[in-house]
């Protein structure tokens, strides 16, 4: 990543906001790919903007700075969102099974397990994710922290550092995500 292009011409930070952005929506493709998509098509809008237009040399550059930054909300930030609200849609049905599921089993990884079975959706696909990544070597804490990463719901992860504490401390976490669960549904039917 250092000798990439897109970090001599961008700052750190950009590239670091990209990458977490790309994260969030799951996606698995470089943030270089974005950022240079975005110079791409911001360079090939203005010339045709410039070449189009009467007043190119105007309109070219205000059209092409607006697009500029707002193809990055258009295309992630939003996705983002939606996102975040499909899985706060899916944490409202998986996380009773999950419940129900860790009282019988008594270990995290067991109850994650049963209930990827029962419940099928996307949150149960992030947990898919979470048992392959300990089936390859990882123990459940490092790939529930690599989980958190991808997670753009606050509340699923809030619900996430209790399944880690959990499975680190033998820790009850019933009354923990309960409380998450009820403040979930309660801001769903805010909404």
């Amino acid at each position: 990543m250092k000798d990439s292009l897109s970090s001599r011409i961008y700052g750190k930070g950009t590239i670091r906001r990209i990458t977490k952005k790309v994260n969030l929506l799951g996606l698995i493709i470089d943030p270089n790919a974005f950022i240079g998509f975005r110079f791409v098509t911001s360079f090939l809008l203005f010339i045709l903007m410039f070449l189009v237009f009467d007043y190119g040399f105007v309109i070219a550059p205000i059209v092409t700075v607006f697009y500029y930054f707002c193809i990055e909300t258009v295309l992630l930030d939003i996705s983002i969102s939606r996102r975040a609200k499909v899985m706060e849609n899916d944490a409202i049905e998986y996380f009773p099974v999950f419940l129900i599921s860790l009282r019988c089993s008594r270990s995290v990884k067991k109850a994650i397990s049963v209930t990827n079975k029962i419940v099928r959706n996307k949150l149960s696909y992030e947990f898919d994710k979470v048992l392959n990544d300990v089936v390859i070597g990882k123990s459940l804490q490092e790939a529930l922290t690599i989980a958190i990463e991808r997670m753009p719901s606050e509340i699923i992860v809030n619900i996430m550092v209790s399944l880690i504490e959990a499975d680190r401390l033998g820790n009850n976490i019933d009354k923990t995500v309960s409380i998450q669960l009820d403040y979930l549904k309660e801001v769903n039917k805010k909404k």
